[in-house]
């Protein structure tokens, strides 16, 4: 069996992308699955921007860690 694992960004209630994946099941109690997504937008003062997560194998869905940079050039 798999599951399925997504992820999508939204930039003021737009998308800007997403990423799905399919990963063999796991027994209980298996490592973590480490999942990336990158990428790099141009942000305006007031911008809002959402992450969405999503996977479809019916146990809990733990976000250990997400990191944002933000780097301001010029």
């Amino acid at each position: 069996a798999s599951v399925e694992r997504a992820s999508w960004i939204y930039i003021n209630s737009v998308s800007q992308g997403s990423t799905i994946a399919q990963f063999t099941a796991t027994a209980a109690g298996a490592s973590d699955t480490r999942y990336l997504m990158a990428t790099q937008f141009q942000l305006v003062a007031g911008d809002t921007v959402e992450f969405y997560i999503y996977q479809n194998s019916g146990g809990a869905l733990n976000l250990n860690v997400a990191r944002c940079t933000i780097a301001r050039l010029g």
